[in-house]
């Protein structure tokens, strides 16, 4: 219905526009504070999944704890380490940094050799007198042979037994 007020006539349009522009503000309000209520969830659910993770996760020192001297001896023969610096990288502590370490002496024969002198060549266990090629000769007839006892163990050279000996001793 039309009034006249002061002798001006109301539009109905325009009266119907400002209420469509109002309650367009009003749901876009409306979606706004949903936004705002969503991302409040998000936050929450993702700060209750990083404690609830974190809970559910081994700690660190648990984790070191739980690698075994198997895993330690099986790393340095796998990786084929000759550092126990190494060890020491991988494995902060425990049983699986020692064995990896005696893994990584036993190449070098005693360890207080290895710590006393470093410039002495051991080939598992036995001294070389230059670059272990002999042992290393040895020890490879030796597993090609597939060699179980030392007594058949033979050659011409003594570090190439010895390399035959460091099989069988591996591998018994």
């Amino acid at each position: 219905r039309l009034v006249m007020n002061n002798n001006k006539k109301i539009d109905p349009y325009t009266i119907l526009e400002k209420d469509l522009k109002e309650t367009e503000r009003e749901i876009e309000a409306s979606r706004f504070n949903w936004r705002k209520v969503w991302i409040v969830i998000a936050i929450l659910l993702m700060t209750g999944a990083t404690y609830f993770i974190k809970d559910i996760m081994p700690k660190r020192d648990s984790l070191q704890s739980s690698f075994s001297c198997d895993d330690g001896y099986q790393f340095a023969s796998d990786y084929e380490v000759e550092d126990p610096e190494k060890c020491k990288e991988e494995f902060e502590m425990g049983d699986a940094r020692e064995c990896c370490e005696v893994f990584v002496l036993e190449g070098f024969g005693n360890s207080e050799d290895y710590f006393t002198d470093p410039n002495k060549f051991y080939f598992k266990g036995y001294e070389c007198t230059d670059d272990c090629s002999g042992h290393e000769a040895g020890y490879d007839w030796a597993y090609e042979k597939d060699i179980r006892n030392k007594e058949e163990c033979s050659g011409n050279s003594q570090s190439f037994i010895e390399g035959c000996y460091s099989y069988v001793e591996e591998h018994n």
